[in-house]
């Protein structure tokens, strides 16, 4: 079996256990430990980026877009958009090394 499926089995088998749960305080649990992990990862990725790094980032309406790392932040990356006198506050986790 592919590490796709097992992927896909796995979320699947999370997914149904969550809808089984009829209480509002496990639900709660949950979300709690959801958001620690998503700040945790982020916060590896964050370690993975330096100042004056060019990256790239998908826009929903602009598509891709360039930029160079300003500044490193708690949880957002300032990035200065290549051609544009635009800063924007991105996650490390929507940001690609050049």
């Amino acid at each position: 079996m592919s590490k796709t499926n097992q992927k896909t089995i796995r979320m699947e088998n999370i997914k149904a256990k969550i809808m089984c749960i009829e209480s509002v305080e496990e639900l709660q649990e949950i979300q709690d430990v959801l958001k620690f992990q998503r700040n945790r990862l982020n916060e590896l990725i964050r370690l993975n980026f330096g100042e004056g790094d060019l990256v790239i980032f998908n826009h929903s309406s602009r598509g891709e877009m360039k930029g160079k790392i300003r500044k490193i932040n708690k949880k957002y990356i300032q990035v200065d958009i290549a051609d544009s006198h635009e800063c924007w506050n991105c996650l490390p986790s929507s940001l690609t090394r050049q």
